[in-house]
């Protein structure tokens, strides 16, 4: 439901090719057509016990069924919404037009202090339970009576013969509110009158203020349906979560960090690993990884990260290393698990600076080393160990001699960039320290550029060294 009734309404087209829940196999995929399916899932899907032709095709069909299903959800929303309200009787008629006598003195404190001009997070957390470090807060919203008038409401018309729209795809069972004809005189007012103040002061950031439509619906939990709730994200700013009732004993929330760039990252890159295109390697040392250039994520991603932050910082903490003038990069992510590369022995990159970055996912051990730099002699280094933690960079000089500690358990992406500047290696290649004897290549080669006439007295027809 919107606000903005006369204004014609959209939904992204992802809607329809993404984020489709498998129940059977507990798994999120993304469907276009059978052949970037079977490409992308068929590998996963076997992991997980999807074995043979046959049950591999029953699950191509479910999820070309729910493609379908939301394709025409709308129109079929509006087909049942329309019986319900011709051919339904409500049990409890009067829960269908919110009310201040169905809400909690507490709740109604802390909305009439957000509309205070006073309001602060801080006094507002007073009336609210706060969840440490998650933002999560916790109130008491119905009273017990509204709670049991309402799920007699919901039981009666599931007894009903009428069609009835599912929530989702991971809750088979429950009632879209909508359809129950409860969002212009129950859902928006609240959304509206009661719960955008609040919203407004812990959510400033997520929009909470301006929270202008909604979705909603109730899901039921029992023995004989659904148990219990898989990890994910909602299609939501802010949610609102309350629990109706009936009798029940444990079922919990749980709640995790938020669907953070590191975690979305790396299940980009698993589900491109996934695929049967042919994929080049890091390099001669990391035999399990992605080179961003061949993904498409130079231009968009890594030149912008270099040029706009990365090199603001280069600039003062190694002026001497060509900092301020990073002008190429080679990009890629390198995979540790138990079962691929464990460890990197003790090396030095072909950059004037690295970074660095930890992805995740879940690991122990595997700490970062570090010694001197490449000139010092193998007997006299000293070394240093860093703990290397999820979403933390770290910056190093290319030819810092440096390697990897086996990790002990789980699994890590790091993302590497070796970020180079033609004024410095332009004079001395990195890797055989000497004057660079250029040939040209294809691609991106190890950024040197043409040596300039003014530089050498000379012009030289080259271009990169691969």
């Amino acid at each position: 439901m919107t606000d903005r009734a006369a204004e014609p309404s959209y939904s992204c087209a992802c809607f329809y090719t993404d984020n489709i829940f498998i129940e059977e196999y507990q798994l999120h995929v993304r469907f276009t057509d059978a052949p970037q399916f079977t490409r992308d899932y068929e590998r996963a899907l076997q992991s997980r016990g999807c074995h043979g032709t046959e049950k591999f095709a029953r699950v191509l069909e479910t999820v070309k069924k729910e493609v379908h299903r939301r394709m025409r959800l709308a129109e079929e929303s509006m087909h049942r919404k329309v019986e319900i309200s011709l051919y339904y009787k409500p049990l409890h008629p009067e829960v269908y037009v919110l009310q201040e006598s169905f809400l909690t003195e507490e709740f109604l404190e802390a909305v009439h202090f957000c509309e205070s001009h006073n309001a602060t997070l801080e006094g507002l957390l007073n009336h609210l339970h706060s969840i440490p470090g998650k933002r999560i807060y916790c109130f008491p919203l119905f009273l017990p009576q509204f709670c049991t008038d309402f799920v007699a409401e919901l039981e009666n018309f599931e007894k009903s013969q009428l069609d009835k729209g599912r929530p989702n795809t991971m809750n088979n069972y429950g009632v879209l509110l909508n359809e129950l004809g409860l969002d212009e005189s129950f859902i928006t007012p609240l959304r509206e009158k009661y719960l955008r103040p609040i919203a407004s002061i812990i959510y400033p950031d997520w929009g909470g203020g301006y929270l202008d439509s909604h979705k909603a619906f109730v899901v039921q939990y029992s023995e004989d349906k659904d148990l219990d709730l898989s990890c994910h994200y909602d299609n939501s700013e802010v949610t609102l979560n309350v629990s109706l009732g009936k009798a029940f004993t444990d079922g919990n929330l749980y709640f995790s960090d938020m669907r953070e760039f590191c975690t979305d990252f790396v299940a980009e890159l698993e589900n491109f690993e996934k695929s049967q295109l042919d994929k080049g390697r890091p390099n001669t040392m990391n035999n399990y990884g992605v080179l961003l250039n061949e993904l498409g994520l130079d231009e968009s991603f890594i030149t912008p990260l270099r040029e706009k932050y990365l090199r603001p910082i280069t600039s003062i903490i190694y002026p001497d290393w060509g900092g301020g003038y990073l002008d190429s990069h080679k990009a890629f992510v390198v995979q540790y698990s138990e079962d691929k590369d464990l460890d990197l022995s003790c090396h030095y990159d072909n950059s004037e600076v690295t970074l660095n970055v930890s992805l995740g996912k879940a690991f122990t051990d595997g700490n970062l080393y570090f010694s001197d730099m490449r000139e010092v002699p193998s007997n006299e280094r000293r070394y240093t160990e860093v703990e290397h933690t999820i979403g933390r960079g770290i910056l190093h000089r290319g030819q810092q001699v440096h390697g990897a500690l086996p990790i002990t358990s789980g699994e890590r992406w790091n993302l590497i960039i070796w970020m180079r500047a033609s004024s410095i290696r332009n004079k001395q290649c990195p890797m055989c320290h000497k004057e660079p004897q250029l040939v040209e290549t294809m691609g991106e080669g190890d950024g040197f550029t043409v040596i300039r006439k003014e530089d050498r007295g000379e012009a030289v027809n080259v271009c990169t060294l691969i």
